[in-house]
């Protein structure tokens, strides 16, 4: 079973909180980097800035940001990211707890809310990112079937990721992620959940609640390429009581793969 009764909804993996075209404006994914743990807490103020114009009212942390602290905690800058599933929401209010522990195969950091409650697991080991190429097909026009991603992510502008559909089949898609000038891996792990929100959206479902279950066997480039223009691919892999898998791969414009990653959603 993926991860086992899980909720991080689809608009948590898309955070983003600093003006397009502006990259120095702390806050977003960017807030990771600032962030130094000195305990076993993450402050309020911590996850309100990793998930600031999110949820506008009842902000949640992004599973991708959880991935991303997780990271911090274990002094990484780039990871083998075996699995993370998220259990529970977390939310500014009160903080999180984190518990890192060694295992044979790396290291595993656990979240809890506020309140004790389990939220998070995440298995991380260091790695190198072997890049492969993949061949972008040409942009054709869209289809009026196709998803709009402004329609159907429910984001604010600072937390869309998708720009535009490039092609569409029945289980799997190409996207093409804005324009802007500078990328943190962060925001590519949402942008590629993003994409695979639109392929799971494009079905029955769409117009239902989403959640993350989980992403696994995720790795990036590091340093990222310094102008990425990136494309998503995401392709139905299965599905398994009532989740469904999607294998994803960002890619610079001209194919060549810099993150992997393997997410699970679910509706609500």
């Amino acid at each position: 079973m993926l991860g086992g009764a899980l909720w991080t909804p689809l608009n948590v993996v898309c955070e983003y909180h600093e003006h397009v075209g502006t990259i120095n404006t702390p806050g977003g994914a960017w807030a990771l980097d600032a962030w130094t743990p000195s305990g076993p807490d993450v402050e309020p103020s911590v996850l309100d800035d990793l998930c600031l114009d999110h949820f506008p009212g009842d902000p949640v942390v992004p599973g991708a940001h959880l991935i991303g602290l997780a990271l911090r905690v274990c002094e990484l800058d780039a990871a083998d990211v075996t699995f993370a599933g998220f259990r529970a929401p977390v939310r500014p209010a009160g903080g999180c707890r984190f518990a890192r522990t060694s295992r044979r195969a790396g290291l595993r950091v656990e979240f809890s809310s506020a309140d004790g409650s389990p939220a998070a697991r995440i298995d991380v080991r260091p790695t190198s990112f072997e890049s492969a190429t993949l061949t972008i097909p040409e942009p054709t026009t869209p289809d009026p079937a196709w998803p709009d991603p402004s329609a159907s992510l429910l984001h604010g502008p600072h937390a869309r990721f998708v720009d535009r559909v490039v092609d569409w089949q029945e289980d799997a898609l190409w996207a093409a992620l804005d324009g802007r000038e500078r990328w943190h891996w962060a925001q590519l792990l949402d942008g590629a959940a993003q994409a695979a929100g639109l392929l799971f959206r494009g079905s029955a479902r769409a117009g239902e609640p989403v959640f993350v279950a989980s992403f696994e066997k995720t790795r990036w480039a590091h340093p990222l390429p310094p102008a990425v223009a990136p494309r998503v691919h995401a392709r139905r892999r299965r599905r398994v009581m009532g989740i469904e898998q999607f294998d994803c791969s960002v890619t610079t414009q001209d194919g060549a793969s810099i993150m992997t990653t393997r997410v699970a959603l679910g509706s609500a």
